[in-house]
């Protein structure tokens, strides 16, 4: 555990390098984050997912993408060592910060205390509308990668005051959300979030601007909120389809107990009045379709709650 003492010395010299920064003599990032990080006795958890991000151009750019203005409340998930924290907190109008690690919360409190900021130790997966005052309508974040693609997902419908997303994640998260029905990174959480953000790969990162190195590339991804979430009956529609992603759709509701076994041709039937071959699989929907399936479904009286299997 890191005493109050050995905090206070770790920020002091945070702030000299700082300041030898704005001066004119800049250590690197990297050298900053590897002193802060062994002046507070700590080392990164891969487990979750902490790749502390040690690039200033990086950084800047991707404050630059997000365009914080001052009348926004930003939400960071994952603030670290502040890198982000501290810029964002400058910029906006309040700065909501979650993180986990308990060995970084006094850290943060403490870069951010002088700024319009609260440090919230947490689970972001566990966050909900009302878990945040003022509620955030901008996230901007290097998200702890063990929870990237999860949170994100949560968050278009459990945080719905959320209008945009700019955050690094790993480059196959970014791929998988922003792809294409039919492809094979077409999945479950490309449907729940493309149905209601547009998603865009703005940057790919090489490894070397984290402190560890992550083993696989990143890359920067912005998601735009278009339109509401899907319905909680399209969202067990679809996870029904993508347990069984190589099965017919029809036959995977059935699986599901969502449909009748005697049902599926009604099920099929649905599909070719939507568009699409009868025998039709999950991963050939868009989201639009799975958005109109439960009331198309509903009207033909085939729809119903899911039952355990025996």
């Amino acid at each position: 555990m890191t005493s109050s003492r050995d905090l206070a010395l770790a920020l002091m010299r945070q702030r000299s390098a700082e300041q030898r920064h704005t001066a004119g003599r800049s250590p690197s990032l990297a050298a900053e984050t590897r002193e802060a990080l062994a002046r507070l006795n700590l080392s990164p958890r891969r487990r979750r997912g902490q790749n502390f991000l040690v690039d200033r151009n990086l950084r800047d750019a991707l404050l630059a993408l997000a365009a914080v203005r001052s009348d926004q409340v930003v939400l960071e998930v994952g603030g670290g060592l502040g890198v982000l924290s501290v810029e964002l907190a400058q910029r906006a109008r309040y700065l909501h910060v979650v993180e986990l690690d308990e060995r970084l919360v006094p850290w943060l409190r403490e870069r951010l205390a002088d700024l319009p900021a609260s440090v919230h130790h947490g689970d972001a997966l566990a966050l909900h509308e009302r878990s945040l005052e003022p509620p955030p309508d901008r996230l901007v974040a290097n998200l702890p990668y063990s929870i990237a693609q999860s949170f994100l997902v949560h968050s278009i419908t459990a945080l719905p005051t959320l209008q945009d997303w700019i955050a690094m994640v790993q480059l196959e998260v970014a791929e998988r959300l922003a792809a294409t029905p039919g492809t094979r990174t077409w999945g479950l959480a490309t449907v729940l979030v493309q149905a209601a953000c547009e998603v865009r790969i703005e940057r790919r990162v090489p490894p070397e601007v984290f402190v560890p190195r992550p083993r696989v590339w990143s890359a920067i991804v912005r998601l735009r909120r278009v339109r509401d979430a899907l319905s909680s009956a399209s969202v067990q529609l679809v996870r029904a389809g993508f347990a069984h992603r190589r099965k017919p759709l029809a036959s995977s509701l059935a699986r599901a107990g969502l449909v009748a076994a005697d049902e599926r041709p009604i099920v099929r039937s649905v599909l070719e009045a939507l568009g699409y071959p009868p025998d039709a699989r999950a991963e050939q929907l868009s989201p639009d379709a799975w958005r109109k399936l439960p009331a198309v479904l509903a009207e033909r009286g085939v729809l119903r709650r899911a039952q355990p299997r025996p």
